[in-house]
């Protein structure tokens, strides 16, 4: 029994609509992965910058919209807990007034 020339149209037919939308999509895949890795490198660099250039930075936190804290990057890191940050800050800045006031 030799196939019928219909089926390998068929085939062709079925592989091009599986490829049409998929070829497309890997390519915006790829694209988006490229550009938000080298956005991800600007912030770690734009954020280390001033670390790096100034003595008076003291650390970044991060906030949503609802004031929630998110993400602190600087000295503190890893000391004190995200929820104790700020009253951590408060007592470290006010102590440093206090050294600095006559």
């Amino acid at each position: 029994m030799t196939p019928h020339p219909e089926h390998a149209v068929r085939r062709f037919i079925f592989i091009c609509m599986l490829m049409v939308p998929a070829v497309p999509f890997l390519v915006m895949l790829g694209i988006g992965y490229v550009f938000f890795s080298r956005f991800l490198e600007r912030m770690h660099r734009l954020f280390a910058l001033p670390e790096q250039t100034s003595e008076a930075f003291v650390g970044l936190g991060l906030f949503d919209t609802d004031g929630d804290h998110l993400s602190y990057t600087g000295p503190l890191a890893g000391i004190v807990r995200e929820q104790d940050l700020f009253f951590e800050m408060e007592r470290i800045l006010s102590t440093r007034h206090q050294e600095v006031s006559p």
